[in-house]
């Protein structure tokens, strides 16, 4: 399902408890609003007690339960593809440099699927491919693995995506991932776009045509593709395209 949420703050994209054997994994997003719109610009995954987390420059590994916690920059990664030394919960992590802008990093998983970290800029998009049934209790921002709801936390489908983000922002009954504390934090509410700010008009004035961005986009599948042209007629950025790495 594809929706849009452009509230700022530190929001659960996906939490099931029962992945792998009760492991546990949660994956949770920081934003940021430009203009009328948000991007993700941090993202932060948990596997049982050990989080890998991704901004713009620089990955950490931390460890809840210890309190500890490595960091790197991603200039200092080599500048070349391959496997990090560090794993997360005895799963690889890959790294791939497309350039200075564009880089990727894949947690894989197995038979239980793949989380991508993909780079393009100040932007940041996370996607979760080849989920097995292991995220059969999965809530958050990612709505229902079965049926692709959009619920809440007490389980009612939500129609109204501005409430379901807000219903999603990290609370003080969840475990805050992030390595700094920074930015809106509950009971703060998550910061909206103003009132004023019109996707319609923004999207008029972009400086790039629909067509233009369909065809950046045409390789895709349909709902990537929406969501693709949508990107590009936002920020006017041929390249977000290269989201779909």
């Amino acid at each position: 399902m594809v929706y849009d949420f452009h509230g700022e703050c530190d929001l659960l994209l996906v939490r099931s408890e029962n992945f792998h054997n009760n492991l546990g994994f949660e994956i949770q997003i920081r934003t940021q609003i430009r203009r009328d719109w948000s991007f993700i610009k941090e993202a932060a995954l948990r596997i049982g007690d050990q989080v890998f987390e991704v901004t713009k420059d620089m990955v950490y590994h931390s460890n809840l339960a210890t309190h500890g916690f490595r960091r790197r920059g991603i200039n200092h990664l080599g500048g070349r593809d391959g496997v990090l030394p560090q794993k997360i919960a005895g799963f690889p992590i890959s790294y791939v440099n497309y350039d200075t802008k564009r880089h990727k990093f894949e947690v894989d998983m197995g038979d239980k699927g793949i989380v991508s970290f993909k780079m393009y800029g100040d932007f940041l998009a996370v996607t979760v491919q080849r989920a097995s049934e292991d995220f059969s209790d999965a809530v958050g921002l990612m709505g229902d693995f079965v049926t692709g709801e959009l619920k809440g936390r007490d389980g009612r489908v939500m129609t109204n995506t501005d409430d379901f983000g807000l219903e999603w922002q990290i609370r003080d009954s969840d475990k805050h991932l992030f390595t700094e504390v920074h930015g809106i934090q509950f009971p703060q509410t998550c910061k909206m776009p103003p009132p004023e700010a019109i996707a319609r008009r923004r999207l008029a004035e972009s400086s790039v045509t629909y067509q233009e961005a369909a065809k950046a986009c045409a390789g895709m599948e349909e709902e990537s593709r929406d969501a693709c042209i949508f990107d590009i007629l936002t920020t006017g950025d041929l390249g977000m395209a290269d989201f779909d790495l």
